[in-house]
């Protein structure tokens, strides 16, 4: 069974009859730039929900320098940090009833990274949980689908399992993780 038919099955009993939901696919460039991935989904129930969007993704990359110090306070140069998985749901409410422009919203979700530095042992995993507000604009600058999506927000990530030693060498983990970036979807 496709992915589109199952969620509609799932939001189809809670949507009111003559209602429309809609459902957008998007991704952030930046994490193909860093030898990542990312792919969220999002739908609307207008009637329902009005003004409101839920979504959930997933996501990977290798952190680039400016990410590093933010997340591994004292990383030093050869520690190579990579976001192995991250797995997050989300809901937005936008100021607009045609979810456009403002919106204000959340992300609740469960980061895997691993820390490597081949000169001071084997590899660090640690697993946090990310409770994230945020806000955001969605931009349709052509009526074909596609939009533009700039958001940002500040993380809070505490410890689930696992530990930031790698070999003899501690880390220092950061419990607070501003993000910000661009996302490209189309909304079908």
């Amino acid at each position: 069974m496709s992915l589109l038919p199952s969620i509609l099955l799932l939001v189809a009993p809670v949507t009111p009859a003559g209602a429309e939901p809609s459902l957008s696919l998007e991704t952030d460039p930046a994490t193909f730039l860093f030898d990542g991935y990312s792919l969220h989904f999002r739908f609307s129930l207008p009637e329902s929900a009005p003004n409101w969007v839920f979504g959930a993704g997933i996501y990977a990359m290798d952190l680039p320098d400016p990410l590093r110090k933010m997340v591994i306070t004292n990383a030093d140069r050869d520690l190579d940090i990579t976001l192995k998985h991250g797995y997050g749901l989300f809901s937005e409410y936008y100021l607009r009833s045609d979810y456009q422009g403002w919106f204000i919203g959340g992300q609740l979700g469960i980061t895997q990274f691993e820390l490597h530095n081949p000169s001071k042992g084997p590899d660090a995993n640690y697993t946090t949980l990310l409770i994230m507000p945020r806000i955001g604009y969605r931009w349709v600058p052509f009526q074909n689908g596609f939009y533009l999506l700039p958001w940002a927000g500040i993380g809070y990530a505490p410890l689930l399992s696992g530990g930031t030693a790698v070999g003899e060498r501690s880390y220092h983990r950061s419990g607070i993780l501003p993000f910000a970036t661009l996302h490209l979807g189309y909304q079908f």
